[in-house]
C-alpha cells in the first residue's frame, strides 16, 4: 500500500523546501493528492513507481535530494569541481533558497546523466587548456623578458 505523507514530513525527510515540493508536484515529479487544504504526498521510497515504459529508473531518482558534496564524493571529485559543472549546464540542479549562500540539489538521474557524459568524452576540461595557455604564456613572456639585459641607470 502506498505510504503517503505531508509536505512537511517530506520536507524534513529529504531536505527539501515546501516550495520545492510544491512545485515538483506540479510539475508532476512528485505523485500527490489535496485532502481539504492539505496536500498528501506520495513517498517516493515506499512504493517503487516507474518511469514511462522506455525509462529504467524509479521515479524517486528524478527527486533532486543529493547535497553537493555527496554527489562529489559520488563521483570522487572536488565539490567546486561540481558547482563548475553545473554552472556549465552540464549536470542539473535545484537551489533551495536564492541567496549568495545557496544550496543545490542534485537527482540520481542528473548524476547517471553526468557520468554518461563523462563515459562518453563529451565533459572536456576547456577551462584547463585555456588556463594552461595563459600559464605557458606568462612563462614565455618571464622568459622572454630574463633574456634582455637589466638597464642601469
Amino acid at each position: 500500500m502506498p505510504q503517503y505523507r505531508s509536505v512537511r514530513e517530506i520536507s524534513v525527510l529529504y531536505g527539501m523546501t515546501t516550495g520545492l515540493i510544491y512545485s515538483k508536484l506540479k510539475s508532476g515529479a512528485l505523485e500527490g493528492h489535496k485532502e481539504g487544504k492539505l496536500w498528501r504526498v506520495l513517498d517516493p521510497e515506499w512504493e517503487p513507481q516507474y518511469h514511462h515504459k522506455g525509462h529504467k529508473g524509479l521515479l524517486a531518482d528524478g527527486v533532486r535530494i543529493l547535497r553537493g558534496i555527496e554527489v562529489a564524493r559520488i563521483l570522487g571529485i572536488n565539490p567546486r569541481t561540481l558547482r563548475g559543472l553545473a554552472s556549465q549546464h552540464l549536470i542539473g540542479y535545484d537551489v533551495l533558497n536564492p541567496s549568495p549562500y545557496s544550496a543545490r540539489r542534485y537527482s540520481v538521474d542528473d548524476v547517471r546523466t553526468l557520468i554518461a557524459k563523462r563515459a562518453e568524452g563529451k565533459i572536456n576540461s576547456k577551462a584547463r587548456v585555456k588556463a594552461k595557455r595563459k600559464r605557458e604564456a606568462v612563462i614565455a613572456w618571464a622568459r622572454e623578458r630574463l633574456e634582455q639585459p637589466v638597464e642601469s641607470s
